[in-house]
Formats: C-alpha cells, sequence, structure tokens
C-alpha cells in the first residue's frame, strides 16, 4: 500500500541536470569567490562561536547587520532567514496552503521553482502568461488572484528568465486591488536598483524574497531572506524549524556584511560587463537578444540555438537552455562572468557563426 500523499506519487524527483564545465555560466552565480574576499574577518569572528552550543551571541549580531543593510525604517521583527530565497518560498507556500484545491498565482516564465517548491506542499501554480514584450494584462492578474482558492499573487522583479522588470504602476495596482498575500521576489534588485521594502510600512499584504547567492556571490552557502509586516513574519515563523540555519553559515553572513560595499563594487563590475555583452550579442548577425536588469542575459539564433548550446558545451562553456516556454523557444541564458571568461564566450560565440 502507497504510505505517502497521494499526489507525490505520480510525481517525478526534481533534478537540475547542469553539467560542470570549465566556464560555468549557467546558473547566475558570481564569478567572485567571497571566501578569499572575508576569510579573515571569518576566521576572526569564528573563534569566539562555539559550534557545540545551539545559541550564540552570532544570531543577534546577523540580524543586527541584517537590518542595517536593508534599512527603510524596518527591524529584526520584519524578517526570516534561511537556506536561500528557495527555503523562504517553501516555508511560505507551506504557510499558507489551507485545504485541496488551494494554488498559488504567477507569471510565465518566471522562476520555475515556484512551482517546485509549491507542489512540493500540495498547493499548485497557476499561471497567466506574458506577452512577447514580456508584459502583462494586470486586469486579469487581478481578476484571477481574488479567487477565493488563490492563496498567493507571485510576481518576479526582476524577472527571471526574462531578466525584465515589471511595471511599478501596475504592481501597486495588484498590491492596492487584493487582500491576498502579494509576494514579489527580489533576488536580483541589486542589479535592477528596484526595491519594493520602502512599501512595506504602506501595505500589509506585501512579502519581499531575497537572496545573498547573486550579488553577495554566495550561491553555494545558501542564505535567503524574507520581508514583510511583522503579523505576517510571525506566522510564516510558526512553520519553521527553530535551528533552520547553522551558526557557521550566521557567521559567514556577518562576514560577508562586514564587506558589503567590496560586493556591491563587484556588481558594478557585472553591470558594466553584463551592458557590454548585451551590445556585442547584439551587434551579431543573426543574433537576438533581451536587454535585462539582472547578472544574465537571454538570447537566441533561432533554430541553430541547439547546435551553438552543444558547441558552447564543446568548449568548455555552460549556458542554460530555457526554452521550455513558448515565449522564449530556442532562447538560452548566459550569466554574466569575469570580463576574461565573457570575452571568451563571446568570441566562441563567433567562432561558431563564422562556420555557418
Amino acid at each position: 500500500m502507497y504510505r505517502f500523499r497521494k499526489d507525490l506519487e505520480e510525481r517525478k524527483p526534481a533534478i537540475i541536470d547542469v553539467p560542470l564545465k570549465k566556464h560555468m555560466m549557467c546558473l547566475n552565480e558570481s564569478s567572485l569567490d567571497p571566501y578569499q574576499l572575508i576569510k579573515a574577518t571569518f576566521l576572526n569572528k569564528m573563534e569566539n562561536v562555539h559550534l557545540n552550543r545551539y545559541f550564540q551571541g552570532i544570531t543577534a549580531e546577523l540580524e543586527q547587520k541584517l537590518t542595517d543593510y536593508i534599512g527603510f525604517g524596518l527591524t529584526s521583527e520584519n524578517f526570516v532567514y534561511g537556506n536561500g530565497a528557495d527555503e523562504m518560498l517553501y516555508y511560505l507556500f507551506t504557510s499558507l496552503r489551507g485545504r485541496e484545491g488551494d494554488y498559488a498565482y504567477s507569471l510565465a516564465p518566471s522562476y520555475f521553482d515556484y512551482k517546485t517548491y509549491s507542489t512540493a506542499i500540495g498547493m499548485p501554480v497557476n499561471f497567466q502568461h506574458l506577452n512577447e514584450d514580456f508584459d502583462f494584462d494586470v486586469d486579469e492578474y487581478i481578476a484571477e488572484i481574488n479567487k477565493p482558492e488563490c492563496r498567493l499573487a507571485i510576481l518576479c522583479n526582476p524577472n527571471n528568465p526574462t531578466g525584465n522588470l515589471l511595471n511599478t504602476e501596475k504592481i501597486i495596482k495588484i498590491i492596492e486591488s487584493t487582500d491576498k498575500p502579494v509576494l514579489i521576489d527580489e533576488t536580483y534588485f541589486e542589479f535592477s536598483g528596484v526595491t519594493f521594502a520602502d512599501k512595506l510600512d504602506i501595505y500589509d499584504n506585501l512579502i519581499l524574497i531575497r537572496s545573498f547567492s547573486k550579488a553577495f556571490s554566495s550561491a553555494g552557502l545558501r542564505f535567503g531572506y524574507m520581508l514583510s509586516n511583522k503579523k505576517y513574519i510571525s506566522e510564516i515563523g510558526k512553520v519553521m524549524t527553530f535551528f533552520h540555519m547553522s551558526n557557521l553559515t550566521k557567521t559567514f553572513v556577518c562576514s560577508i556584511l562586514e564587506h558589503k560595499d567590496e560586493f556591491l563594487d563587484h556588481n558594478k563590475l557585472v553591470i558594466s560587463e553584463r551592458d557590454k555583452m548585451y551590445m556585442e550579442l547584439s551587434s551579431l548577425e543573426s543574433m537576438k537578444c533581451h536587454k535585462t536588469n539582472t547578472n544574465f542575459i537571454p538570447f537566441t539564433i533561432g533554430d541553430k540555438s541547439a547546435e551553438l548550446h552543444e558547441f558552447l558545451s564543446e568548449n568548455e562553456i555552460a549556458v542554460r537552455a530555457i526554452g521550455a516556454h513558448s515565449l522564449l523557444r530556442n532562447h538560452l541564458r548566459v550569466t554574466i562572468a569575469s570580463p576574461e571568461q565573457n570575452k571568451y564566450f563571446i568570441n566562441t560565440i563567433k567562432d561558431f557563426l563564422s562556420k555557418e
């Protein structure tokens, strides 16, 4: 007899199939190794962090440093943190699911793991598809999220994998037109400069999710946080395990925040390289690419994109195929890396096109 949840029996395990190449330009990771930058600070802090104990002063230090970084008069009662933005999504979905038939609502294409983590707790995600300009009908969106079964509205801003910012007036209209929680995923906000954190004291149904994986070069660290009003944060915290983050990770995050200006300066380089790569890709014959507000660029050469993907792989460059949605058919996505890697990437594409 099958002993697990009925909807799990037919589901396949989530698998990310990513080839390991010399130039990993596929997962929107940073080319900067954070450990080399903060090593001395981290090791010094660890002298006073005792891993044989649950409770440590590093927790209060982290919460104060994160409060200072977030700003806008918010306090530690306005956020929870965990193992990446993904875990924050999982806890949020867990706290909101009420009964069978409930669902979350998102635009598409957008971050694929909204579906992964929402369905993992038994609450599917329904979608409204973006148009060819990566825009959407706001009235249709509002009508859908106000249906009784909808538990959460999701907006990724800037959006992944399209890379564009959503219209601010439309976002505000959505927030003001519903009493449902509205989640804005700000994973890439350090690259766009656009945040709704200053609106948290205005709208009591607003939730933000952020990550250290991109702007703070720490994809492998797994640290993310969620911002909202005190009541929402308190309720979400009720489904979280108590010791959900190691003191080792907290110490590393504190060390990063003591060096935050150096990481943010690196982001300026990434933005400069992104804009440069966009111009170079746009100048290539048969190439179509999209200007973004993130640390990646979606691009396509049409029906030859699969061959290009393979050619890049053969030359030790891993990029991401993002063509599952019809709007991005034959599209690939490249992460902005170091200037040297970016140059190699462009030259490799030129080599491919020259053989056509």
